[in-house]
């Protein structure tokens, strides 16, 4: 009986063969949703598709559509294939999205990232899915996302699932998100780096023209289509379409693209910037990369390994806050490796952030770094180290502001009394 008081949810999934995958997980991410006792109180979510459907006489794609009719809500899925003629349409993902459309359903498009090599010659299947895109981003008329991994898809279909279910509002068009705020979307050196190559300037300000109005508008497919060809025909590996690219990609979600155009830019600099006026965008896009071999590859050791690279010439340049931050970040993915043998490279850092914090004046950073230090002291059983750095921390307190490292201050100096002596 109580199943009978719940609201069904019909979700019909739509998508080409060449997303084998994303169609299992999709009914993964139902299955857990139907288990979480938030939802599964008042809702019954029933994943539909082809899979699902009977079979018996008559045209198979109109047997699809009828379990589409009774769905409430279409989630539609490309790559690289269109799919093939189901009769009436150019293949039965058109017909199942116009039929969708037709019957004014609820319908979420979600686009699988698609390779620059791919977008630079894409063949006939490839085409006909590009040229949707730009009519879905033009229109804005559905939830359209884009992707690069099966991990990605499930993080952000099951994030608009639930905000569906509690009928919140849903973007338009809404990147997956990066927990960490300090990579650089918006590199300070670019400037700098015009005028080092000045002559390309003229060629370049065509593309950054065009991609500029794409952008407004929106119109992201054309953005990165027109970067592509940039690149294919001004100068080769053009650092300034380079930085502006990757810029772009990191701002859409496509992170691993951003990481090999960034990569690509890195070795353009150290090529050609012989007498090192680029140090510090270098150092910037070392920082870009450390964080985002952290956030979204989470290949730890290529994030300590860029995250160092960039320290090491903040230090040179005397950029105290940059290294202050760069520190301070490092020492996330030390931590996610064995703590007894990172504890001391992850001391070694916070000192730098300390010293580095010291120098900018930067209270509540420089008090919340001896916290740091104070916890690392007090896990190694350093316990004088642990003692300095605390009082010192306490010396401090009238001049922090952030509520947390005074709490854990305090807390931490009522403990000292405990401490071995």
């Amino acid at each position: 009986m109580k199943n009978l008081k719940k609201k069904k949810l019909r979700i019909f999934i739509a998508s080409p063969s060449d997303l084998k995958n994303e169609r299992e997980v999709f009914r993964e991410i139902i299955n857990e949703l139907n288990n979480e006792p938030e939802f599964s109180k008042n809702h019954l979510l029933i994943p539909v598709g082809w899979e699902d459907t009977l079979i018996g006489k008559g045209r198979p794609q109109n047997l699809i559509n009828e379990d589409l009719k009774d769905s409430d809500l279409i989630v539609c899925i490309l790559w690289k294939r269109w799919g093939s003629s189901s009769g009436k349409y150019s293949s039965g993902f058109e017909e199942e999205f116009e039929l969708a459309n037709k019957l004014n359903k609820d319908i979420w498009l979600y686009f699988k990232d698609i390779p620059s090599c791919m977008m630079e010659d894409p063949g006939i299947q490839l085409r006909k899915v590009l040229a949707f895109r730009k009519k879905i981003e033009s229109e804005k008329n559905f939830l359209y996302r884009l992707y690069e991994r099966e991990e990605t898809w499930k993080l952000l279909f099951k994030n608009d699932l639930i905000k569906y279910i509690k009928k919140q509002k849903l973007a338009f068009f809404e990147p997956v998100s990066l927990k960490n705020e300090k990579i650089f979307l918006d590199i300070t050196e670019k400037d700098k780096m015009y005028d080092v190559f000045k002559p390309l300037l003229s060629s370049t300000k065509i593309v950054f023209d065009a991609v500029d109005k794409f952008i407004k508008l929106g119109h992201y497919t054309e953005a990165e289509e027109v970067y592509i060809n940039g690149l294919e025909n001004t100068f080769p590996n053009n650092p300034l379409l380079l930085l502006s690219y990757s810029s772009f990609l990191v701002k859409i979600g496509s992170y691993n693209k951003a990481i090999f155009r960034i990569n690509e830019l890195l070795d353009f600099i150290k090529k050609y910037d012989t007498n090192n006026s680029l140090n510090t965008l270098k150092a910037q896009l070392l920082w870009t990369l450390g964080s985002l071999y952290y956030e979204y590859s989470e290949k730890y050791e290529l994030s300590i390994k860029y995250y160092y690279e960039a320290i090491k010439v903040f230090e040179q340049n005397k950029d105290y806050e940059s290294l202050m931050y760069c520190c301070k970040l490092i020492i996330i993915p030390l931590g996610e490796n064995d703590l007894d043998i990172n504890s001391n490279k992850r001391i070694n850092v916070l000192k730098k952030a300390l010293n580095a914090s010291k120098k900018i004046g930067f209270y509540n950073d420089t008090a919340g770094i001896l916290c740091a230090l104070a916890t690392l002291y007090k896990e190694t059983n350093e316990f004088d180290n642990y003692k300095d750095v605390l009082l010192e921390a306490k010396a401090l307190l009238e001049k922090v502001t952030e509520e947390r490292p005074r709490n854990f201050i305090e807390k931490e100096m009522k403990n000292l009394t405990n401490m071995p002596v």
